[in-house]
């Protein structure tokens, strides 16, 4: 029997190799391609830690420097009486006395009351010269005190006014139209001083509602929330449609009762104010006597549903830009395509004394002497006519600010604003404010003198065209894009 040879295994890898001349190339290049391999793997693994590395000596010198740089703050400030402090925040005076001690005594009340004076000598709407008058008033004061830089912004916005030479008129007519009643507060308001009966005064109305006539029968709608329509329609299963619908103003935006009230098939749209809310019986005496609205004096505003120009929306209204129709304002809902028209109380109770089916539930209830019914009866042939001649104009308006600059962090803003056009006067809203920034201003430049500077930029921003709907400073956002800034916004300040 042969003996059988017994191969060690590196006879065999070398019998291999010699059978398969081949395989010493192959071997050769996997084994290359697995240390490339590892040598990639090794580099990532240095990168990595590298940058670990990196990242841990960054965080710790910043950690260091920002702990340096607060101490040295807190050391500037944690001992004025020294007079060795450097606070470059504008947290003192001189290095002494802190802002918020030093501010209040000089503050002086009857500046803040000649100023309200004379913001308030005529009735200025915006886009009309009276109210250019204010924007000059607010430069020229600004101007003469130690700001950095006062200037102007302007823009070209679609603005909403009554027709002097064809007013606004409400009327209820019976089933041969003739006139049953007249409202008086779509002409003017009763005058209870004599300060009160200048001609000058605009007439009550609501800014952007369509110009147009609703003619039909009356339905009292409440507050004019959805809630109160899905009532009339879903419960009493009342058709609305054609109606003239009269709200009292409150509880929610009255651009919100014209889009519900137009949604609902109504052919215009009366708010007025209710005494159970701006009149309560148990409440304070009417103005003159008290702040409660009297029954004459009826509420102006915008029925907008947005903010800014209506036709240029989302970006500013400034020349060159693009301008879509006033149609395509309504079109897209931004605005009512029905009239809408604010009226006295002592005129409502005229119109809602003559509903007389379907007596309305507790929560629909005001303080007016009457039942407050919400219907028209079949028998009822009365009818109410609103006619709106609102016009609209492109109009320039003009906001206004005052700059002392920061030494710390400059372009980091602190802006103080307030609107100063007005629907009438504005002697609370929105000029009570108006006075008291300009006094603010006075009390700034005192700060200057003593060369006092804050740690970040300080703007006094007076804007145009609120009452239209926030178009001045909204217009002034659409230019320019700020972050990280405090806006604090004094809007009525009873002096």
């Amino acid at each position: 029997m042969a003996a059988k040879r017994i191969v060690s295994d590196e006879e065999e890898e070398e019998e291999g190799l010699l059978n398969y001349p081949t395989s010493l190339q192959t071997r050769y290049v996997e084994k290359k391609n697995a240390l490339r391999r590892k040598i990639k793997i090794n580099k990532l693994v240095c990168a990595i830690f590298a940058l670990i590395l990196l990242f841990c000596i960054s965080f710790n010198i910043s950690f260091v420097l920002g702990w340096k740089f607060m101490t040295g703050v807190l050391m500037m400030t944690k001992d004025s009486s020294s007079g060795q402090t450097n606070d470059n925040w504008g947290g003192t005076v001189s290095g002494k006395e802190r802002i918020s001690q030093w501010i209040p005594g000089k503050i002086i009340p009857d500046n803040i009351k000649n100023n309200l004076k004379t913001l308030t000598s005529k009735p200025h709407i915006s886009g009309k010269d009276e109210n250019a008058n204010v924007t000059d008033f607010l430069y020229n004061t600004y101007s003469q005190y130690q700001f950095d830089s006062v200037y102007t912004r302007s823009y070209r916005v679609l603005l909403s006014y009554v027709n002097h030479s064809n007013y606004n008129s409400l009327q209820l007519l019976d089933s041969t139209d003739s006139v049953l009643y007249t409202a008086t507060s779509t002409i003017q308001e009763t005058p209870v001083t004599d300060g009160e009966n200048d001609t000058s005064v605009p007439p009550p109305f609501n800014a952007y509602s369509a110009p147009g006539e609703a003619k039909g029968p009356l339905v009292y709608v409440n507050y004019g929330r959805i809630s109160d329509f899905q009532y009339l329609v879903y419960n009493l299963s009342l058709n609305l449609t054609g109606h003239v619908c009269i709200a009292r103003y409150g509880q929610i935006f009255r651009g919100d009762k014209a889009h519900l009230a137009q949604r609902f098939g109504c052919s215009g749209l009366i708010i007025y104010s209710d005494p159970a809310d701006y009149a309560p019986k148990d409440g304070p005496p009417v103005y003159p006597k008290g702040p409660s609205l009297p029954p004459g004096g009826a509420q102006r505003g915008t029925v907008m549903l947005t903010v800014g120009d209506p036709l240029t929306p989302s970006i500013p209204a400034i020349d060159g830009v693009y301008r879509r129709t006033y149609e395509d304002f309504v079109k897209a809902g931004d605005g009512p395509a029905i009239p809408v028209q604010p009226i006295s109380y002592a005129d409502a109770i005229h119109f809602m004394s003559q509903l007389d089916s379907i007596q309305s539930p507790d929560g629909w209830r005001g303080e007016l002497d009457i039942n407050y019914m919400i219907h028209q009866s079949d028998t009822n042939k009365n009818l109410t006519f609103l006619k709106v001649n609102n016009f609209f104009k492109i109009r320039t308006i003009q906001n206004v600010f005052a700059v002392v600059y920061g030494t710390m962090e400059p372009d980091r803003l602190v802006l103080l604003g307030n609107h100063y056009d007005a629907s009438t006067f504005g002697a609370v809203d929105p000029n009570s404010a108006t006075a008291l920034i300009l006094e603010v201003a006075r009390v700034i430049d005192q700060l200057r003198s003593t060369g006092w500077r804050p740690g970040r930029t300080i703007v006094l921003c007076s804007w145009d065209s609120e009452e239209f709907g926030l178009i001045g400073s909204t217009e002034w956002v659409e230019v320019l894009f700020l972050y990280n800034y405090s806006y604090h916004s004094s809007f009525n300040c009873v002096c």
